[in-house]
């Protein structure tokens, strides 16, 4: 019974302590950002759909010009086809609500992550943690409330960051 009793005791500590306070406030504060339209400046994400449905419908990965006149037929890197596809696969099911639900779970999930990190790196301090989330959100939040494949690099870097952090620096000196 003793047993059991400190063991919901270590849980309940958990729950009401710990990182949850911060990291409900974080997501109080990124609420609106979920919920944000599309930027009528940003002509990147139609570019990015129309990108995905031409492959969808041609196959293959998309690495010529073809939506323009002067410089048609011209061969490039597609560096972000995948995202593309992605995102022409979520307006295909949920139109432009679901375009902005890609976004947002990329944010989200860029968010959870960065706070873990500094969480840890901040010796599970939740002030310098909140501080520095919301100093790193402030930083990519013009670019990242835009529908780009930016989100998924801000992902990938953060979550290499989460990755190298828990692996330990002695580990990776030689790399």
């Amino acid at each position: 019974a003793s047993t059991c009793a400190h063991m919901l005791s270590f849980a309940s500590m958990r729950v009401t302590g710990g990182p949850w306070p911060a990291l409900a406030l974080v997501h109080l504060l990124l609420l609106p950002s979920l919920f944000y339209g599309l930027q009528s400046d940003d002509t990147d994400t139609f570019f990015h759909l129309a990108a995905g449905r031409y492959m969808a419908e041609h196959g293959g990965v998309l690495d010529e010009e073809v939506s323009s006149f002067t410089v048609s037929g011209r061969h490039w890197t597609n560096y972000s086809w995948l995202f593309q596809r992605m995102l022409q696969g979520a307006y295909r099911a949920a139109g432009v609500p679901g375009v902005l639900a890609v976004r947002s779970l990329f944010l989200l999930l860029i968010v959870n992550l960065l706070f873990l990190l500094l969480w840890r790196r901040t010796g599970r301090a939740p002030l310098p943690a909140l501080a520095l989330t919301l100093l790193g959100v402030g930083l990519v939040s013009q670019r990242a409330l835009q529908v780009r494949p930016q989100l998924a690099t801000y992902l990938c870097l953060v979550a290499l960051l989460l990755v190298i952090d828990s692996a330990g620096l002695r580990r990776w000196r030689s790399v």
